[in-house]
């Protein structure tokens, strides 16, 4: 008895197809993986330049700072606040804190980043500003809180760099 077994073959020019075809959604799916952590990586560095802008002027604009009358002592400063009262800014804390090196206040401020730091009066006057403004890059963060400073409302901003 005759059996007739017929076995798959496979031309090469279907070989060549299969292998051209699995290359190239190899190579979509590594490039949109690779897209997709950048912006993962992104968008968890910007989270945590604003975790750290929010800090730095929640501990600048609500505390006192330790011990509370630092500004009499800046040495004996433990840990930074410029607020006389919650939102109510203490001129003397103010000027001290600026007076301080930039290794200091990022520090004090609990920074990893570079940092930026101004105060403006209603009319938009630059009152006070501190920090490193010459940092070259793309991610950057700006918040804007307010406050009261000599019985008159300022404008606090703080600039977070990456």
């Amino acid at each position: 008895m005759y059996h007739n077994h017929k076995r798959a073959q496979i031309s090469s020019i279907d070989l060549v197809l299969a292998i051209i075809v699995f290359s190239l959604l190899f190579v979509f799916f590594v490039s949109n993986w690779s897209t997709t952590v950048s912006s993962a990586k992104n968008a968890m560095k910007k989270n945590r330049m604003e975790f750290a802008a929010i800090s730095a002027t929640d501990l600048l604009l609500k505390s006192p700072g330790s011990p509370s009358n630092w500004e009499q002592a800046p040495s004996s400063v433990q840990m930074i606040g410029l607020a006389s009262t919650p939102y109510t800014l203490s001129a003397a804390k103010l000027g001290n804190f600026t007076a301080m090196n930039y290794s200091q206040q990022k520090d004090l401020l609990g920074m990893q980043e570079q940092f930026y730091f101004y105060i403006d009066n209603a009319a938009g006057t630059r009152l006070y500003e501190d920090g490193n403004l010459t940092v070259k890059s793309n991610s950057i963060v700006s918040i804007t809180r307010y406050g009261i400073l000599n019985g008159n409302k300022v404008k606090i901003g703080m600039m977070v760099y990456g």
